[in-house]
């Protein structure tokens, strides 16, 4: 009787990290991929933010420097931090 207490236990304790295993492989896989998609959505936005940058620092008209400038300062500008990006698409 003194052996089956702690074997019970022991099945128990197995049992119950089998099946969170499946659950921790899904959430895994969920991160993996919004990461993926943060990274996708990232690049061209970047890419058209350099730009944005780009127009404003070399443009000689002032409404185009104007232009530039208001569309650099969105949310999702990369001068305001990768947090805010990152927390707006998860």
């Amino acid at each position: 009787m003194i052996g089956i207490v702690p074997e019970a236990v022991e099945t128990t304790q197995r049992v119950k990290a089998e099946t969170a295993l499946p659950q921790s492989m899904k959430i895994e896989a969920i991160g993996q991929l919004t990461g993926g998609l943060a990274h996708d959505f990232n690049n061209p936005l970047n890419a058209i933010v350099g730009n944005l940058d780009l127009i404003r620092r070399r443009s000689m008209q002032q409404n185009v420097r104007k232009w530039a400038v208001s569309g650099c300062h969105r949310p999702w500008s990369p001068h305001r931090g990768r947090s805010s990006k990152s927390g707006r698409l998860i």
